[in-house]
């Protein structure tokens, strides 16, 4: 009698690998759901994690949520960490659940960071940017600004599109929407945190998982991930509050990603996390000691896209300083009519409070102005076109 045919492959295994290839033979993501496999579908808009394990990822976001509210009710954090698994794994868990794959990394984790600032770690294993953008709009946003938030997202996006193609060109057609949903979270997080030097690091090298399990390098998440590298590169070269860093090089030599250091081709153990870690700790001491710019290209990276309604023709200044104050000033557009302001003369502080986020970003840099005996001008400019105004 014949054995199997593959005697090694259990059958969930096969079935895994039908369900892959079936998938692959769609040519884009729409066709796949229409053909009714059940791929792991990206995150094309901020949403919870989807699937199985839909309800461990909620009771875990709210874990986290809590965590930013005692740290409001303290002193607040330094420096705050946002991922997936790679940076949830400094916690020793996945998903809020110990995770043998994280052994030592929270030891890493102290020697670099928590031993030498306050610091909170929201990050949650199988995270997309979209998932990341969605606890940030649930609570995960500090209302006392940290001085550094670093920011690793972005492999699981290209993971959705693999798991169900396994083909380079479908990730290289995958690099726009990453680009969109990565500029969607930046001009979040700068709207919540603008007095937060950001961090923005490089998505790291990948093997491939499905077929074909590529473990050499380059594979096929080579260029595409080195497109959206390109991209939050030039985010950040837009901005004086965000900063790029590549710490890739490290993990890979010219023909294989180092199993030494990311044992399963996708997450740092804790000689890749010492690393990782290594490769940004002197960044974020910096910054730590950098104080947030109130010169104008933070007030217009902080500004959000804007109405017709770009402001009006007036000048408010912080009240109580000297003539002798320095001054930053900056013409910030403003996202509500004029006629709700009644700003001319008025102090900096009283900027629109509550009315809506441009203001109340304002509002935040003057209250940093007055904190620092920095005298802040806020300039708007008014729009003839705008029929409210």
């Amino acid at each position: 009698m014949r054995g199997p045919i593959f005697p090694m492959i259990s059958r969930a295994d096969l079935l895994f690998i039908i369900a892959v290839y079936l998938c692959g033979a769609s040519r884009t993501l729409a066709d796949s759901v229409l053909s009714g496999c059940d791929c792991n579908l990206l995150a094309q808009v901020p949403g919870p994690l989807e699937g199985k394990l839909a309800g461990q990822w909620q009771s875990f976001a709210s874990v986290l949520a809590g965590e930013v509210q005692s740290a409001d009710a303290r002193e607040g954090w330094d420096v705050v960490f946002y991922g997936d698994s790679i940076t949830e794994d400094f916690r020793g868990t996945n998903i809020g659940a110990p995770t043998a794959r994280a052994d030592g990394d929270s030891a890493v984790f102290r020697k670099y960071f928590s031993s030498h600032y306050s610091t909170g770690i929201l990050a949650v294993a199988g995270d997309q940017i979209g998932n990341l953008q969605y606890r940030l709009e649930d609570g995960e946003i500090p209302k006392k600004q940290p001085k550094v938030a670093i920011v690793l997202i972005g492999t699981n996006d290209f993971f959705a599109v693999d798991i169900c193609f396994g083909t380079e060109a479908d990730l290289l057609g995958a690099v726009p929407g990453v680009n969109s949903r990565y500029s969607s979270l930046v001009q979040y997080m700068r709207s919540g945190m603008p007095l937060t030097h950001i961090i923005l690091v490089g998505i790291l090298p990948r093997a491939g998982w499905t077929l074909p399990n590529e473990t050499g390098y380059p594979n096929r998440f080579s260029t595409p991930t080195g497109q959206a590298n390109a991209h939050i590169q030039e985010l950040a070269s837009e901005d004086s509050m965000l900063h790029y860093i590549d710490c890739s090089s490290g993990f890979v030599n010219s023909t294989d990603i180092l199993t030494s250091l990311m044992p399963d081709g996708l997450h740092p153990n804790a000689a890749g996390q010492e690393l990782l870690a290594k490769c940004y700790a002197p960044l974020v001491a910096a910054l730590v000691k950098t104080p947030a710019n109130d010169s104008a290209a933070v007030l217009a990276a902080a500004a959000a896209p804007v109405s017709p309604c770009r402001g009006v023709s007036a000048t408010t200044e912080a009240a109580g300083f000297p003539a002798s104050a320095p001054t930053a000033s900056a013409s910030l557009p403003a996202d509500a009519c004029p006629p709700a302001l009644g700003l001319a003369g008025a102090p900096a502080g009283n900027l629109g409070r509550g009315r809506n986020t441009t203001f109340r970003r304002a509002e935040a840099m003057a209250e940093r102005s007055r904190a620092t005996g920095q005298q802040t001008v806020l300039e708007f400019a008014p729009d003839p076109d705008c029929p409210l105004c």
